[in-house]
C-alpha cells in the first residue's frame, strides 16, 4: 500500500511525465506556442478552431502539389535569417500527403498544450467569435494553432497557423517542423498562404 501511495505521489506530482505520453502532433505542437505568445501582453489573444478542409484544399490543391512544386525552380518555404527571408527546402512528399489526407484539429485538443496556452494568458475564443475594433485594433488578436500533422517517418511535421490582429492585419502559413537531435521539434520553415 505505501508503495502504492508513493508511486501514485511521484506520478502526481511530475507533470513532465504526462506530457511525454503525449502523442507526436502533440510534441510538435509545443514550438507553435511560443509563436503564439511571442509580443502579446496577456489576455491579449484568443485561439479559435482550424478551419474547414474544404478551405484547406484551397490552399494545397487536391493532391497537395503547390506545397512542394517549386515556383521557377524557387522553393516556396523559408525561413528567417538576420531578419531576411531564407529558401529552404520543401518538406518531404509523404509529410505532405499525411497533411492533406488528415481532418483538420486544434493544437488546443492536447492537454499539455491547451494547459500551457492558459498559463501563458491565451484562452479558447468562440467557434464563430468576431473580435472589436478599438482604435482601429482588435481587442482580441485571434489566432489559429492547427494540430501538426506527423510524416509517417517521425522526421517532419506540418500545421496551419494564422493571426488576425485588426482588419488588414493578418496572415496564414503553413508551418514546417522537424525532429531535431534530441528528439524535440523546432520550426524549420512556413509557407505563406495568406495575408490581409
Amino acid at each position: 500500500m505505501i508503495r502504492f501511495l508513493a508511486v501514485l505521489t511521484i506520478a502526481l506530482g511530475l507533470p513532465a511525465l504526462a506530457s511525454a505520453r503525449e502523442s507526436p502532433a502533440c510534441a510538435a505542437a509545443m514550438p507553435l506556442l511560443d509563436e503564439a505568445v511571442r509580443g502579446e501582453a496577456p489576455g491579449r489573444a484568443a485561439l479559435r478552431p482550424p478551419p474547414s478542409a474544404s478551405r484547406m484544399l484551397t490552399f494545397t490543391g487536391p493532391d497537395g502539389a503547390l506545397l512542394t512544386a517549386p515556383d521557377d525552380g524557387r522553393s516556396r518555404w523559408f525561413t528567417i535569417e538576420n531578419d531576411l527571408p531564407v529558401e529552404i527546402a520543401p518538406p518531404a512528399v509523404a509529410t505532405v500527403q499525411a497533411f492533406v489526407a488528415a481532418s483538420p484539429a486544434s493544437a488546443t485538443d492536447c492537454p499539455g498544450f491547451l494547459r500551457e496556452a492558459q498559463a501563458r494568458g491565451l484562452r479558447l475564443a468562440h467557434e464563430n467569435e468576431r473580435p472589436r475594433l478599438r482604435g482601429g485594433v482588435y481587442a482580441v488578436r485571434l489566432q489559429t494553432v492547427g494540430l501538426p500533422v506527423v510524416s509517417p517517418d517521425g522526421d517532419e511535421a506540418l500545421a496551419y497557423v494564422d493571426s488576425t490582429a485588426r482588419p488588414l492585419a493578418g496572415g496564414g502559413f503553413l508551418v514546417l517542423l522537424r525532429r531535431a537531435a534530441d528528439g524535440g521539434w523546432t520550426i524549420a520553415g512556413r509557407l505563406g498562404l495568406w495575408i490581409s
